[in-house]
């Protein structure tokens, strides 16, 4: 009997060339964390840019004030103030645009605005949420320096329904 040996040549393969290659590049490390400040702790009010749903806040990369929901992280660029407004926070997702005696509130939850008008005669005393308090300065002179008396007048946005 006669004995026989095979040599098996291994199978061609793909050339190293054919196979995709993946090439990762790491990202650029930061040498600081991205910037982003609450807006406007008032401490005459006690109010701030603080939501039940969300934050105001400047963010690094942006330009004026943004609002971010808490739920997915997402931002929603601030409505730039009417010329000569200020902004103020109010406690809540509602920003207020003062100018004057015009006070526009921006909800930020769903994009919307009220507008207060002050009453003829009253200060702004403050901005809570939807609620906004003014009052009229009575002056007396009951003594030499004189005194003087506030009579605080609230006046409450409309809300749609």
């Amino acid at each position: 009997m006669a004995l026989s040996a095979v040599t098996l040549s291994a199978l061609p393969s793909a050339s190293a060339a054919d196979t995709p290659q993946e090439t990762v590049v790491p990202a650029t490390l930061r040498t600081a964390h991205e910037s982003a400040s609450l807006f406007y702790a008032d401490t005459q009010s006690g109010t701030d840019g603080a939501g039940a749903q969300g934050v105001f806040h400047s963010l690094e990369g942006h330009t004026g004030l943004v609002w971010t929901r808490y739920a997915d992280g997402s931002s929603t660029p601030v409505p730039a103030a009417p010329d000569g407004a200020s902004n103020r926070g109010t406690g809540s997702d509602v920003l207020a645009q003062v100018k004057g005696s015009r006070i526009d509130l921006w909800d930020a939850t769903d994009g919307s605005t009220h507008t207060v008008q002050l009453p003829e005669g009253q200060q702004l005393l403050g901005v809570y949420g939807t609620t906004v308090v003014s009052f009229r300065a009575r002056w007396t002179t009951a003594g030499p320096r004189g005194s003087s008396t506030c009579s605080p007048r609230i006046r409450t946005a409309p809300r749609a329904m």
